[in-house]
């Protein structure tokens, strides 16, 4: 995670924080350790022994990276008030959370596998708190057609977005897309024994593949 409090109760960014001090877990209040490596993203991590936490699970440094890097471009912006990280909000904790005129904007970061009932109980809680909630993808790798493989949490959170998947490509730009129907062509081919000729047709790829259309750019 990259917000702490220190010993004044006060929240401090990762990137911020000083060596030798004391910081603690904004949800559970357990001590955690400052980790500033050459590596990895300056974070807090828990200690080991500290299991009573739903926020002990580590992160990836591209989740961190990402999260810091859409923080540092909203927090300043004309447009935004009171851009936090990590904030508590009455059970649900989004990676940034701000005020963008009169709305209350989440910012979920989701790069591992995650069960569509996950994403319904987030879901449902934001909407019960009048936030809305914007679900980012680090990554949707495209082959050389610009096809990519998405899993069925993938396409449920398309619909949800109405027809957009919002992905990151470079420190805060965050490209919305739309995901188009993949089709595969079945040549066409004579069964010697029956003497039917089977194929010659499009069918929809079974393996569950969807074309890659900016928005913007859809027929």
């Amino acid at each position: 995670m990259l917000i702490a409090n220190d010993e004044n109760q006060n929240r401090i960014p990762a990137w911020q924080a000083e060596r030798g001090n004391e910081f603690f877990c904004p949800e559970c209040q357990n001590e955690v350790i400052l980790k500033a490596g050459k590596i990895k993203s300056a974070h807090f991590a828990h200690k080991p022994d500290a299991t009573d936490c739903p926020y002990r699970l580590g992160e990836t440094e591209l989740h961190l990276r990402i999260k810091r890097e859409i923080y540092e471009a909203l927090v300043n912006h004309p447009n935004c008030r009171r851009c936090e990280l990590e904030r508590r909000l009455n059970g649900v904790r989004p990676d940034v959370s701000l005020v963008i005129g009169s709305t209350l904007v989440a910012i979920e970061i989701q790069r591992s596998d995650i069960s569509i009932d996950t994403i319904i109980q987030r879901t449902t809680r934001y909407t019960q708190l009048g936030i809305h909630i914007i679900w980012i993808l680090p990554e949707l790798r495209l082959d050389e057609e610009g096809v990519c493989n998405t899993k069925s949490w993938h396409k449920f959170l398309h619909r949800l977005q109405l027809g957009r998947l919002y992905v990151w490509e470079i420190r805060a730009i965050i490209r919305p897309v739309h995901l188009g129907l993949y089709y595969i062509w079945r040549e066409s081919y004579e069964d010697y024994e029956s003497g039917n000729t089977y194929g010659g047709y499009a069918k929809q790829a079974v393996s569950k593949k969807y074309a890659i259309v900016p928005q913007g750019n859809e027929q």
